[in-house]
């Protein structure tokens, strides 16, 4: 699910990061995470109708430049929820914050507003697919 927040303090600490050169090796990468990197960091406006097509290219783009370097990669994407409900109430608070930013986003032009796309999430998985990037879904 993400910890809301955590992507700020480590950049914001920079000595964190090392550049690291892949080649010839296998990678398991956590798709939701890489997904949601991609939309956010290729500056789409998700105000456009999603900018699915240019989404899309992106993603190709990535595992393109993998595949040229030998990396075979895994993508491993969250599924379904635990069946004992105990992050229930964090989903219902997650949707609600989703509701309140897609009005927000719809009033404003505040351009630090931001919402992925429904629809990015099907666009990403169906890249992997054209791809022949082996990937699982999480049933648990």
């Amino acid at each position: 699910m993400g910890i809301p927040g955590l992507t700020g303090y480590i950049n914001s600490i920079g000595t964190l990061w090392t550049s690291i050169d892949l080649q010839n090796t296998k990678l398991v990468i956590d798709g939701s995470c890489l997904s949601y990197y991609l939309y956010v960091n290729n500056g789409f406006d998700c105000r456009c109708g999603g900018q699915y097509d240019e989404f899309y290219r992106v993603v190709l783009s990535f595992f393109d430049a993998l595949n040229s370097n030998g990396v075979e990669s895994y993508v491993i994407l969250d599924g379904a929820h635990d069946p004992s409900d105990k992050k229930l109430e964090t989903l219902k608070a997650r949707a609600l914050e989703r509701i309140k930013t897609s009005k927000a986003l719809s009033n404003s032009a505040d351009g630090r507003l931001f919402l992925r796309p429904l629809l990015s999430k099907l666009v990403f998985l169906q890249a992997l697919r054209n791809r022949g990037v082996k990937f699982a879904v999480c049933d648990r």
